[in-house]
């Protein structure tokens, strides 16, 4: 072997132990609230989680506990965890997705199953915070994205329920600036696993049927009296505006 070669097999060996266990930690602005976010991966398993930290809580009060199955027939694991349910969990293992929420103080864990993101690479590179990205673009679930994704860190999994490109998102940005996601700092830790809630009290639904229940909400007297509004039709306004089954 060559030195080039042997420098070059060496450099690639180096990024991608270093990658192998590590904490990625995002800005995400919403709907004008800015807040933080964190993505832990864990090669050996091919997993990864991404948490919106609502709350003010922090992944240092996070209890590992045993793991135990999610259900039955499932591959992720999870663990004990003390933290608020105001904290959303995203687990990801390749287009496979599951994330916690909660409706009326109810908890939830939701099985996103027809979650399919479409990307178009470009032909565009530039430079972010010292990161060299490249550009990919999506319409997803009613929104156009512009995303910048540096190839020098290998990732498979990004922000919320982004995965699919081949790099690490540095930068994600909804085309009216009302949803945004930036990376902020890289945290190499060997030994970061993934921080998975007890599901055990919490309601399993699907996607559509939490739109159900959240569309049945919306449109209820009891909303509508708490606004002094008439009941009118529920109009998604978040960050997905359709849904594949519409």
């Amino acid at each position: 072997m060559s030195n080039l070669k042997l420098i070059v097999f060496l450099f690639f060996l180096y990024v991608n132990s270093l990658f192998s266990q590590n904490v990625f930690h995002y800005k995400w602005y919403v709907n004008g609230a800015l807040r933080e976010g964190k993505l832990i991966y864990e090669k050996e398993i091919d997993q990864a989680v991404y948490i919106d930290l609502v709350s003010s809580e922090n992944l240092e009060n996070i209890d590992h506990g045993k793991e135990i199955k999610l259900e039955k027939g499932e591959s992720a694991t999870v663990v004990n965890a003390s933290t608020s349910w105001n904290d959303r969990y995203y687990y990801k293992n390749q287009n496979r997705l599951k994330f916690t929420e909660d409706l009326l103080k109810k908890g939830f864990l939701i099985n996103d199953s027809t979650l399919l993101v479409k990307w178009t690479l470009v032909d565009e590179s530039k430079q972010i915070d010292g990161f060299s990205c490249k550009k990919a673009i999506t319409n997803f679930r009613g929104r156009n994205w512009e995303v910048w994704y540096t190839p020098d860190i290998p990732m498979y999994y990004g922000p919320w329920k982004f995965y699919g490109l081949p790099g690490l998102i540095v930068s994600a940005k909804e085309e009216n600036e009302k949803f945004w996601f930036q990376l902020t700092k890289i945290e190499v830790n060997p030994t970061a696993k993934i921080p998975v809630v007890d599901t055990s009290h919490l309601k399993k639904v699907t996607l559509k049927q939490y739109d159900e229940l959240m569309t049945e909400f919306f449109e209820s007297d009891l909303f509508s009296s708490s606004k002094g509004q008439n009941n009118e039709p529920y109009k998604r306004n978040g960050v997905e505006l359709t849904y594949e089954w519409e």
